[in-house]
């Protein structure tokens, strides 16, 4: 470059070194876990239906049916929400559309044979308010969107008829929720409303709500966001026998992801409550390669679940550090946790940690109180990422 003042090639040499370390920034990090206490408060609560953290023993001893696939559905020690323990393991195989189901009958339900009873708890309870939370993980790199999550339902009658099913069901990387009645309601002065589903899934029987609407608001299929585990819980909710009131609603790390509500699920019909709930691994049309999701710390109850209970020193862990360019490792990282969901009131920042580690301890924070987390990772050249959004949803312990 003979013949180039040297403050023209200072400046040509800048803008090209900025230019390409702002083409390659990190990838946003993640929480993966922030670190449970070993003992949840669920599960010794009177509100709790089941629990079930998949630490120990056979699904097939404590749930009403388990398919496992083949070994696809299993519980395995290499994934979990924590540092100890274990989750259930779905592996889809490419092209599969079905990789295992935990059912699950409780309360007031027709269908329980006698020689399963001790597998349907709170036998003959009565529920009109069900909650259901479970964390979910999808493999690193995971791609594609399964039909079928979650589904609770009212079992009307030893062979299965439902008089209302909330589906929890996908919508390309989204979920979203359709909500479904097997009760037809009367149309003339004198009649009543009347169970017409006959079997499972009586599709000719239903009657929809308008299906697959709203559109949640969190990508929880897409490849972005895998490779970290997210809450999810939802509420369905039996309207009052003769009203519209009645509610399905879902959440996604303690933000609220879609919901339904107005719903007359059953008109005045009202012989039994919701009694029956699934955990599916359903792919209409095939997953489209070998790939596996996690799911760990499932809890039915008749109230509001929440988060995950930790520390009152909470140890916080990030998935591992991505960078568009191999060579680069990670050099610093920071967390930020908030008392709010949209990361308005920060309660605690880690500050620059000079650390190619994924793990720190946070202090500080108050007790029996619920937090959310944002992180960012600097690469070996000084790029920062972009801050993660507000996610990774916990509750401290009480003092």
């Amino acid at each position: 470059m003979r013949g180039v003042p040297f403050g023209v090639l200072a400046s040509f040499i800048l803008v090209a070194i900025c230019t390409t370390a702002a083409a390659s920034p990190p990838v946003s990090p993640r929480v993966d876990y922030v670190d449970p206490l070993p003992d949840q408060p669920q599960k010794g609560d009177p509100a709790t239906i089941l629990y079930d953290d998949f630490d120990q023993g056979n699904p097939i001893d404590r749930y009403y049916e388990y398919n496992d696939n083949n070994g696809d559905f299993i519980p395995a020690d290499y994934e979990k929400f924590g540092s100890r323990g274990r989750a259930m393991r779905a592996r889809f195989q490419k092209g599969e559309v079905g990789a295992g189901v935990l059912m699950t009958f409780f309360g007031d339900n027709p269908a329980v044979e006698a020689g399963k009873a001790n597998l349907a708890p709170r036998r003959g309870e009565r529920f009109n308010e069900v909650y259901w939370r479970f964390l979910l993980k999808h493999q690193r790199g995971w791609q594609g969107s399964p039909a079928k999550l979650s589904r609770a339902t009212v079992i009307a009658s030893p062979n299965w008829a439902q008089a209302a099913i909330a589906h929890h069901w996908a919508k390309g990387d989204y979920l979203t929720l359709d909500p479904a009645s097997g009760i037809r309601l009367a149309s003339n002065p004198g009649e009543k409303d009347t169970l017409v589903t006959t079997k499972y899934n009586d599709f000719p029987n239903l009657r929809w709500h308008g299906g697959n609407t709203p559109v949640g608001k969190f990508p929880i299929f897409s490849t972005a966001e895998s490779a970290h585990w997210v809450t999810v819980e939802c509420c369905f909710r039996l309207n009052t026998p003769g009203k519209s009131d009645g509610e399905f609603t879902a959440w996604i790390d303690g933000k609220e992801d879609c919901a339904r509500r107005n719903l007359n699920w059953t008109g005045t019909w009202n012989a039994y409550g919701i009694n029956a709930l699934f955990l599916e691994n359903y792919w209409n049309q095939g997953s489209l390669k070998e790939q596996e999701r996690y799911f760990d710390n499932y809890v039915i109850a008749t109230k509001p679940v929440g988060p995950m209970v930790v520390p009152l020193e909470p140890t916080i862990v990030k998935t591992a550090f991505e960078d568009p360019d191999p060579a680069d490792k990670q050099s610093a990282w920071q967390v930020r946790i908030a008392s709010d969901p949209e990361g308005k009131n920060v309660a605690w920042d880690s500050g620059t940690i000079s650390s190619d580690g994924n793990s720190c301890v946070a202090k500080g924070l108050k007790p029996d109180a619920a937090y959310w987390t944002s992180l960012r990772q600097c690469d070996s050249g000084g790029e920062w990422s972009d801050w993660s959004p507000w996610h990774g949803w916990f509750r401290t312990a009480a003092q």
